[in-house]
């Protein structure tokens, strides 16, 4: 998977250091895989607070802890 934002990779770089996979969707969003599901993320953020939010989703439900690795 290439993506095609800064932030979106380095999301991916965080997601797979963390053990998870991440896939593009089709319509831009990042799918993020995890032990226990998966998390639909957007692939680029505007705002600092839209970046938590995505990292918080990923910690919800892809059970992936990204903390210290972004």
């Amino acid at each position: 998977m290439r993506p095609r934002t800064r932030d979106a990779l380095r999301m991916a770089r965080a997601v797979e250091a963390a053990g998870g996979t991440v896939e593009r969707t089709a319509n831009g969003h990042l799918k993020v895989v995890g032990p226990s599901g998966f998390a639909i993320v957007g692939s680029s953020y505007g705002s600092r607070r839209s970046w938590k939010n995505a990292i918080a989703d990923v910690r919800k439900h892809a059970g992936l802890n990204l903390k210290g690795r972004l």
